[in-house]
């Protein structure tokens, strides 16, 4: 589903391209490179959930013009998913290797499914 997907389709182009609650002025959602990532309900509860609106992300994060020195985060809640781009309330996220721990989480999730 997310492993290794790097696609930015049109939907995503077109939030790079419009200003933030399509309000005057306002500048668009910057694009950030988010590693060894994992979903959590919140900070509080950071057992792993599955990648969908209203979870947070949080991982090592590269780009990201107001947080230069910073490296882990959690992510403000999750708007949109895109394939492999999220969007949350202040930002979008490139996904890229997600982390161990939550891919292990992944395939046991998977499989007690199946």
């Amino acid at each position: 589903m997310h492993e290794g997907e790097k696609v930015m389709d049109d939907r995503v182009k077109g939030i790079l391209q419009m200003p933030k609650n399509g309000g005057i002025g306002e500048m668009r959602k910057p694009l950030v490179a988010i590693e060894n990532w994992a979903v959590v309900d919140s900070v509080l509860a950071p057992g792993f959930q599955e990648l969908r609106p209203g979870k947070h992300l949080m991982g090592n994060v590269l780009g990201h013009a107001s947080l230069r020195k910073t490296k882990f985060i959690y992510t403000s809640r999750i708007v949109n998913v895109y394939g492999g781009v999220v969007e949350t309330l202040n930002t979008l996220y490139q996904l890229g290797e997600p982390s161990d721990e939550y891919k292990s989480w992944e395939r046991e999730r998977n499989s007690a499914a199946a």
